[in-house]
């Protein structure tokens, strides 16, 4: 539904669906609302016309009137009433005016007879926030003076229920022994009137009760100064009169101390550190007046008791009855929750009733905040109804509740308690590091925090999840195990995170011991099927733990209610990574349901992997990267499994789109890890035939990263070795794919005739196959040969021919890497806004399939053409942005051609040193990967540069 929200308290504001309005048609139309806005019914049209535009004949006031209804239509027409006699603003949910708020909630709250409750004072703040400012500040209608009597009319008469509604507020803190809020409130409403003498007593009082006489008697001392001032008069009996008991310190009375704050949290003896988040958010919710009950739910050791206790402190004394904790951690039974809450709050239950009856009757008048903890054991539908019977029956209490499992109550708010944030930088720890490092200091405070330790525990915190208890439990370790042991322990075993030393309770001696607590409570079969779905990595579906697991929604839902899963918002079911861990070592001792479980997690991805596969040569592939990007940690897993355990079918049918997928998104250096990887673990198993066939697969496309990462030598004589396997093995597809790959390196290595014989070879091999998308491929690199020996028209027509077999078959990402080279070629032609109009095309098109290399290629041609245009400064900053993104996916090669362009950018700007250094660091880049024919052009650029500089010795 739409909104639109019209804020008259202060400066006029008029925000649409969340974007502000400031094109009216005039300022009468704006006035048009205003007035609108302070009505209850519809205006007259002759009454707005003459209120208006005064000075103006009917007929002419009514059709400036038009053109402002106009307007305001155009804007927001669903919220206009308009007939042929009157117009008015539709009264409908989305509307929100402040001053008709404010006015009807503070008249309603003023109305209500007796002593102003926590509730109703909570409301009445929340009211008073929305008084930014006097009605219609700053805006005049200078040629309409009954609208200007009207909105003075309208500004007295709700200053006047500020005050009188903020004078209320002001008693009841000053009551409450709230005095930071009174001073701040009536500090702002003196400020509305600073002639109001009872005020200027309110703050004399404050000021003295909050143990504060020189500010008491500073502040009789600015009253008497404005009222002589202003009115020439002194203040009046009362206000002197308090004065001097101020002075004689005689207020407050001494017998008229406060009673210490009832509560019985007890004193933190370490700091909360990175909760600062989440005890905001707990803030909110206790002065949100119709809130009720708040659930911290995580699983154990999190630190949820920490939380509420800190947040409870920053309430003590705000509580007419209290702030009080009750920890319900040797309670095994919900029967026994009412006496636990009374014997904490010294409460004698009256009798004659059941004993939550007896419990509800007790804290009926009562105002507390309350806090539940270690819930867990006791969640079931009788303590659940105790809950709502409390919270029905004590309409001033509000109950935090903190539990690894959650109530399912009518009044519930959740707040999901995860690990602290685990990133950090090379100097800078991230909240998980610095709670870790407190820790640690204390058993080793000679320790310093370098650059180099930083690095290690950033790495263990990433291993825990950022999980506390792990944290503290790891940091115990310090005073007997150097931090890198105690990492490599960690990463070895779960079972090492338990406290070397006595002083915690038994449930928190170890995270196995917190872990195994909640595990006992499951029944068999979500015991098995949570140790299942420890084969996931990186969160799953609904449809993927079915299918795994044979799970219900119902089990899954369960297991997130007990906060050993969650939700998130992605609609993936993720897990601490701890939690994770336990499930895994559950899973492992079950024998042979961890390989059954391991085989239908391999078969479910290989059949939604393999379902992408007709999908990347079409535009398709932007779905096929964004599902398998989704799923990229279950995939990787998949694949490592299967080529660990020789299950080389259902790696080679991985292998397609995982291969493609790096080729989209150009995810090179990751690409490169885990072929590595994959090579290995198939290096290992015994000799056979499959064995061979899949060793090829693995190396060629290793081989073909090995080319995009600059190391061309390694990737040539990896290639050079398997090329007479693909054709042994039938892999007419590798095969083609290993000549194209070792025609570019040869070009790059300077083997111009071996080029042109391994493009002729691979364009054999896929005509004879008739394969119109790996023609398009084959015909590029031939298109990129000829335009690399100068050949630019017979390259032209090649890669128009590709572009038309690629935007016929629908391939967007064919379709870019034509329309790139199209732009090189055309470049070199000098046909520069052509070359530009291909770039931007293909920058557009890899931009939108997330191709990060390709945008950059793109990206680095475009800034090479706005050189030739002489646009140099444009062309320098684009080119910055494409190094970046080069580093980022490791495109080193592409690093080394953008080093010289950009100082090619820097030599026309006149800035000769920088450009310089800039074309050196390529150069021994380039040297460094073997570039050879981008070598040679770079030394030929630094002999133009050592002629700008006047150096014609080191030029020649």
């Amino acid at each position: 539904m739409k909104k639109l929200e019209i804020s008259l308290l202060g400066p006029v504001a008029v925000h649409y669906d969340g974007q502000e309005i400031k094109d009216f048609a005039s300022r009468k139309a704006l006035a048009l609302l205003v007035y609108l806005a302070g009505q209850d019914r519809p205006v007259p049209r002759d009454f707005l016309t003459n209120l208006l535009w005064p000075q103006h004949e009917e007929s002419r006031g009514l059709a400036n009137l038009s053109v402002a209804l106009s307007s305001l239509r155009k804007h927001f027409g669903e919220f206009i009433s308009a007939d042929r006699h009157t117009i008015g603003l539709i009264d409908q949910e989305g509307l929100h005016i402040d001053a008709q708020r404010f006015a009807r909630k503070s008249q309603e709250i003023l109305a209500q007879k007796g002593e102003l409750k926590r509730r109703a004072a909570e409301e009445l703040a929340a009211v008073l926030a929305l008084y930014r400012g006097d009605f219609l500040e700053g805006f005049k209608l200078r040629d309409a003076l009954e609208f200007e009597t009207w909105a003075l009319t309208e500004q007295e008469r709700l200053r006047g229920l500020a005050l009188e509604a903020g004078g209320l507020l002001s008693d009841y803190y000053q009551e409450r022994g709230q005095y930071a809020e009174g001073l701040a409130l009536s500090q702002r409403l003196l400020s509305m009137d600073p002639l109001d003498e009872a005020m200027h007593r309110q703050l004399m009082r404050l000021w003295a009760l909050a143990g504060q006489m020189p500010q008491a008697l500073a502040q009789y001392e600015s009253c008497r100064q404005q009222l002589a001032a202003e009115l020439g008069v002194v203040p009046d009996e009362e206000t002197t009169a308090l004065y001097e008991a101020i002075r004689q310190e005689q207020f407050p009375a001494p017998t008229a101390a406060p009673a210490a704050a009832v509560h019985n949290i007890p004193a933190a003896l370490t700091p909360l550190i990175g909760r600062e988040q989440e005890l905001a958010q707990i803030e909110r919710w206790i002065r949100q007046p119709a809130a009720r009950l708040l659930t911290i739910l995580g699983p154990g050791g999190i630190g949820k008791t920490r939380l509420a206790q800190a947040a409870l402190r920053q309430h003590i004394g705000r509580f007419l009855d209290g702030v009080w904790y009750v920890s319900l951690v040797a309670v095994t039974e919900g029967a026994a929750i009412p006496f636990q809450i009374a014997d904490t709050l010294n409460l004698t239950l009256p009798g004659g009733l059941a004993p939550a009856a007896a419990l509800a009757q007790a804290l009926a008048d009562k105002e507390l905040l309350l806090l539940l903890d270690n819930f867990e054991q006791l969640v079931d539908g009788t303590s659940s109804a105790l809950v709502d019977e409390l919270l029905a029956a004590a309409p001033e209490l509000k109950l935090i509740i903190t539990t690894r499992e959650r109530l399912n109550a009518r009044a519930e708010q959740l707040l999901l308690l995860d690990g602290l944030a685990a990133a950090g930088t090379a100097t800078q720890l991230g909240p998980a590091g610095q709670l870790f490092w407190t820790r640690l200091q204390q058993n080793r405070p000679e320790i310093e925090l370098d650059e180099a330790t930083t690095g290690q525990i950033i790495t263990l915190c990433e291993q825990l999840g950022g999980h506390p208890l792990a944290l503290e439990l790891a940091a115990a370790w310090g005073q007997a195990l150097p931090l890198a042991d105690i990492i490599a322990e960690v990463s070895r075993d779960q079972r090492f995170l338990a406290s070397p030393g006595a002083g915690r309770a038994d449930r928190h001696q170890s995270i196995t011991a917190v872990f195994a607590t909640s595990w006992q409570r499951l029944e068999p079969e979500a015991q098995r099927v949570y140790r299942q779905l420890s084969v996931f990595r990186g969160g799953f579906t609904l449809a993927a733990a079915r299918a795994v697991t044979n799970s219900s929604a119902l089990l899954l839902a369960e297991l997130v209610n007990r906060a050993l899963l969650r939700l998130d918002s992605d609609d993936r079911y993720r897990r601490h990574p701890l939690l994770l861990q336990y499930a895994a070592d559950r899973l492992t001792e079950s024998g042979t349901e961890q390989l059954m479980a391991e085989g239908r997690h391999l078969n479910y991805f290989v059949d939604l992997v393999t379902a992408q596969d007709e999908r990347w040569p079409t535009a398709a592939a932007e779905q096929a990267i964004a599902l398998m990007d989704r799923d990229w940690a279950n995939i990787r897993t998949a694949l490592l499994r299967a080529a660990t355990a020789g299950w080389y079918d259902e790696v080679e049918m991985l292998w397609r789109s995982v291969e493609s997928f790096f080729w989209h998104t150009g995810r090179y250096l990751e690409a490169d890890q885990l072929f590595s990887t994959c090579l290995r673990a198939v290096e290992q198993r015994p000799a056979s035939q499959e064995q061979e066939r899949i060793l090829v697969v693995v190396k060629g496309s290793l081989g073909e990263m090995w080319q995009k990462l600059g190391y061309y030598q390694n990737a040539y004589d990896l290639l050079v070795s398997i090329l007479p396997g693909t054709a042994q093995h039938g892999l007419a597809q590798k095969q083609i794919n290993v000549l194209q790959r070792l025609c570019e390196i040869s070009e790059e290595l300077g083997k111009r005739e071996e080029a042109f014989d391994y493009v002729a070879r691979a364009l054999a091999l896929v005509e004879a196959l008739g394969d119109e998308t790996r023609t398009i491929v084959i015909k590029n690199s031939q298109g990129n040969l000829y335009t690399r020996y100068g050949r630019y028209d017979e390259a032209e027509a090649i890669f128009l021919d590709c572009l038309d077999i690629a935007r016929r078959t629908g391939s967007e990402f064919r379709t870019a890497v034509v329309c790139g080279n199209l732009g090189i070629t055309t470049k070199r032609l000098r046909r520069f806004q052509e070359a530009l109009r291909w770039y931007e095309e293909a920058e557009k098109l890899f931009h939108r399939l997330g191709h990060n290399e390709g945008h950059a290629n793109a990206l680095l041609n475009k800034a090479m053409v706005l050189d030739e245009l002489s646009d140099y400064q444009a062309a320098l900053e684009i080119k910055q942005q494409v190094i970046d993104v080069y580093r980022q996916v490791g495109y080193r090669s592409g690093e080394a051609a953008a080093y010289s362009s950009m100082g090619v950018s820097y030599m026309r700007l006149g800035q000769l040193d920088e450009a310089e250094r800039i074309i050196r660091q390529g150069l021994a880049l380039q040297h460094e990967l073997d570039m050879r024919w981008l070598a040679v052009s770079t030394i030929r650029t630094l002999g133009d540069l050592a002629i700008h500089q006047g150096n014609l010795a080191q030029a020649i």
